[in-house]
């Protein structure tokens, strides 16, 4: 009995030792985390990015390190030097043994104001690796994160999202000449409202994917300097794919953007379509070409078309930006909204 005893003592005892290291091991890391959270906060105001936060708390004891900040503001932001963003809420938490991925959400959405509009979103929210893990290299950052209810306004045009989910990796190291990439983003978008509808797709996309590399380094500076001189040497995105789906039509491609010297969108595609008939369809019921102009298009297009893996026709074609117009081949197809930095 008394041996018993004693082994449960014992064990008792080492359970007492390992739950005080546990949570002195645990208070260090929370140290750790603020000490980053500090440290970034000011190398943002370094940068020139007036960044407050009302109040700011480490909790989670004893399975997650959790970072809750509220009021956050920030004003001059980068390349936006009059912007001003807020954020009501944001949180961030991260296993004790695994604080190279984290998870993160804004639970009160968030606005983005500038001189030249205003977005603002219900909800952020997703997965990060390396990007806040104290004391991480660069290298292979990772984000994953997903929006709600988004809202893009410049004067009376609105843009909305339903919800957009949104895939960022990072190079091992900030690129130095045009042809390195700066970053490569892997977009979705769902039930996207246009500010004006497009006759006869109408003003919502059901959805738009893109994946994309930024070739060039973006310096410092206002975001209209600081494009026109990673235009000017050379940068270029590479969108290495698009999958647009619009009322009838429905279209992949791949090419690449740039701008021209009026910092306009500047783009070389090969394109797949799929819908054109419906199209043409649409444009003689709104009036738009007539009977005997559509008989002609849809002849030609017939000819062009190839029949896609489930028989379906598609055609094949270049599609390119330029002088602010989209065109396919040799016919303009649509102006292109003008891009205001």
């Amino acid at each position: 009995m008394f041996r018993f005893r004693s082994k449960l003592s014992l064990g008792a005892a080492l359970a007492a030792v390992l739950v005080i290291l546990y949570s002195a091991g645990w208070l260090f890391l929370a140290h750790r985390v603020r000490v980053v959270v500090d440290a970034y906060i000011a190398r943002q105001h370094d940068q020139g990015v007036n960044l407050t936060v009302a109040t700011q708390a480490i909790e989670g004891f004893p399975f997650l390190i959790e970072v809750r900040l509220t009021g956050i503001v920030a004003a001059g932001l980068p390349h936006v030097p009059d912007g001003r963003a807020t954020v009501p809420v944001a949180v961030a938490w991260a296993r004790p043994w695994q604080l190279d991925a984290w998870r993160f959400s804004l639970l009160g959405g968030g606005t983005i104001d500038g001189p030249e509009g205003h977005v603002g979103f219900d909800l952020l929210g997703g997965h990060a690796s390396a990007i806040l893990g104290p004391g991480a290299t660069p290298g292979g950052d990772l984000a994953d994160l997903h929006v709600d209810n988004i809202v893009i306004s410049q004067g009376d045009r609105v843009l909305k999202a339903a919800r957009a989910g949104v895939t960022l990796r990072l190079p091992p190291e900030a690129p130095k000449a045009h042809e390195e990439p700066l970053f490569s983003l892997a977009l979705q978008a769902h039930k996207v409202t246009l500010p004006t509808a497009v006759e006869p797709l109408g003003s919502q996309i059901d959805h738009l994917m893109l994946d994309g590399t930024w070739r060039g380094p973006l310096p410092p500076g206002k975001l209209a300097d600081a494009l026109a001189a990673w235009r000017d040497d050379g940068g270029t995105i590479e969108l290495q794919g698009i999958d647009l789906g619009w009322g009838p039509l429905a279209v992949t491609a791949d090419g690449t953007l740039a701008l021209d010297k009026d910092m306009q969108p500047l783009g070389a595609f090969s394109a797949r379509i799929m819908g054109y008939d419906a199209i043409l369809d649409a444009l003689i019921a709104s009036g738009h070409i007539h009977q005997q102009e559509a008989s002609l298009a849809r002849m030609g297009l017939s000819m062009m078309a190839q029949h896609g893996a489930d028989g379906t026709p598609q055609l094949k074609t270049p599609l390119t930006i330029q002088d602010g117009a989209l065109y396919m081949g040799p016919a303009r197809l649509m102006k292109v909204p003008k891009a205001v930095w």
